[in-house]
């Protein structure tokens, strides 16, 4: 892959689109695609450079709490999205957590009835796969309603979406993809459990990096 994929991005203080940053036909609003003519490609060092300060940039601001709770005091929306989050996490964990710690240590594991040897089985594809899906699903729709949100109040504009989809079937389109990657991230995660000698260790690491 050639390393004159990556471009500058405009000078600070000038928005994508404009005239004087030069970036009007490659990042503006309808543009066709990410090259200018008047943009030299940046060299490899020069890209992951830019990328690393990026990634720090962005721990900075996903830390800086303060920021965090002011916006969600001042915001209405905002608040109502956190307060519905919270309750959905705190009811799923507690239900993982009674079970956990209250119903499973009650069952006899030298009890040969069908119904005590695959309980937890059970549990797990009838109560616990379908709540950790329904759990990331809303968690998903809510943190793009909550990063929109952020977004408008900060630039007093919704943020540039590319999609030729609008409406409905952008809704729709959304939700199908959200489907598919929780399904495929829940189906993964309980698949490599069976991986001999590393498989809970493995699915553990899995589940940690998907839901960072």
């Amino acid at each position: 892959m050639s390393s004159t994929n990556y471009y500058a991005t405009p000078p600070q203080g000038q928005p994508f689109g404009s005239q004087a940053s030069g970036f009007g036909g490659a990042w503006g609003m309808g543009g066709s695609g990410y090259t200018s003519a008047s943009q030299e490609p940046l060299s490899v060092s020069t890209t992951l450079g830019l990328q690393v300060e990026w990634a720090v940039q962005g721990v900075l601001d996903a830390v800086n709490f303060q920021r965090v709770l002011k916006l969600v005091q001042e915001d209405s929306e905002i608040s109502a999205l956190v307060v519905k989050s919270a309750i959905l996490n705190a009811l799923s964990i507690t239900s993982v957590g009674v079970f956990d710690w209250f119903i499973l240590p009650l069952l006899d594991p030298g009890n040969r009835k069908w119904f005590h040897r695959h309980f937890e089985a059970l549990y797990q594809g009838l109560w616990l796969a379908p709540l950790v899906a329904l759990s990331l699903f809303l968690n998903l729709t809510w943190c793009s309603q909550i990063a929109e949100r952020t977004f408008q109040i900060k630039h007093g504009r919704k943020a540039y979406s590319a999609s030729p989809y609008s409406g409905m079937v952008a809704h729709i389109a959304g939700s199908a993809y959200r489907v598919i990657l929780i399904a495929s991230y829940l189906i993964l995660g309980f698949l490599l459990e069976y991986v001999p000698y590393v498989g809970t260790i493995l699915s553990f690491i899995y589940i940690c990096y998907v839901n960072s």
